[in-house]
């Protein structure tokens, strides 16, 4: 993103390589550009820029700031959205009021874990000479301009006053930086427009389903009546089982976002949609126990030579498990 010739509005086109170097060669359609994003955005999300529980608000990092990564962050939000790819869904509540320039109501889970424990300790205490004592044993409050507490009334300003500063106040320069990424091809122009939609692709974390899963995938039947479509029949019926284990088994160690990334490169619906309607076909003319998926055609391709279920779930469970990210299988 970096070169000087970069255009955001052009086409990209992502190669991976594998742990010896080799690149797969193929011409991304799509697939792989797909996984940069997802993989991108992931790393993103759990790196010293954002802090939360699960829901993310911006964390100040003063080297971040200085290489103007949250500007880099920005932009690359912004080129998922515009090329196809995931959308965020790990925005809390008051970085995107932030973002939209609206009233914002911090939580404590909005900021970083060491200085929220701080705040709940302050706030459960009782008595005047523990809260004087919290704040004399930390800087956590005297950052915030609150270096002595008075009177015990003043406790909960101070909790909010405190909070306010870690999760609003501290982080306007890289919340600057990040608007300025996030209006890449004026992205963010359309985010200040319509917040109401960009809300759902920011913050909303839509589950998959079993139901969501059947209805994405369309279903390549050969003629009825034949052997090759009873051996269909009988593997969708496997399928559509198999999916419904990995909705209903969290011990499972595939899950449905996995099984969407082998067939796509995305662990969930792309705000813009894919550009084709993913297929499941079949593995009539290779004896395989194994999946294939090509993720730019959006084909999974699954093999017909099991004759149980349990058989059906452990190559499946097998194939997905070891081929999570491209490069590796």
């Amino acid at each position: 993103m970096r070169r000087t010739g970069f255009d955001p509005f052009s086409k990209i086109s992502v190669k991976f390589s594998d742990a010896e170097g080799t690149s797969e060669g193929a011409v991304d359609e799509g697939g792989p550009c797909r996984e940069m994003f997802r993989l991108s955005l992931n790393w993103l999300k759990d790196s010293g820029m954002f802090c939360g529980a699960h829901k993310k608000n911006l964390n100040l990092c003063g080297n971040a700031l200085h290489k103007n990564m949250y500007f880099e962050a920005g932009r690359l939000i912004a080129l998922s959205l515009i090329h196809g790819g995931p959308g965020l869904i790990f925005f809390s509540e008051t970085l995107f009021s932030l973002l939209c320039d609206q009233i914002a109501v911090p939580t404590l889970d909005d900021i970083d874990r060491d200085v929220r424990e701080t705040i709940m300790q302050f706030q459960n205490a009782n008595e005047l000479e523990e809260l004087r004592t919290i704040i004399g044993n930390s800087d956590v409050f005297s950052l915030s301009g609150f270096p002595i507490i008075v009177q015990a009334e003043e406790q909960e300003k101070i909790v909010q006053g405190t909070l306010r500063f870690f999760a609003v106040d501290r982080i306007r320069e890289p919340l600057r930086q990040l608007i300025a990424g996030l209006n890449t091809c004026g992205l963010y122009d359309k985010l200040v427009q319509y917040p109401s939609i960009f809300k759902d692709i920011f913050c909303s974390e839509i589950t998959l389903s079993s139901k969501v899963i059947e209805e994405l995938f369309l279903i390549v039947y050969t003629e009825p009546g034949t052997n090759t479509r009873s051996k269909e029949n009988r593997v969708i019926s496997y399928f559509r089982d198999y999916v419904l284990d990995l909705e209903c088994d969290p011990t499972n160690i595939v899950t449905l976002p996995d099984l969407l990334v082998f067939a796509t490169g995305s662990d969930c619906l792309p705000p813009l949609g894919f550009p084709l309607r993913p297929e499941i076909m079949f593995l009539h003319e290779k004896n395989s126990r194994f999946p294939i998926a090509n993720t730019c055609s959006l084909q999974l391709k699954l093999p017909v030579v099991h004759t149980s279920y349990e058989d059906f779930k452990t190559d499946m469970d097998f194939a997905m498990g070891n081929a999570k990210e491209f490069g590796f299988a």
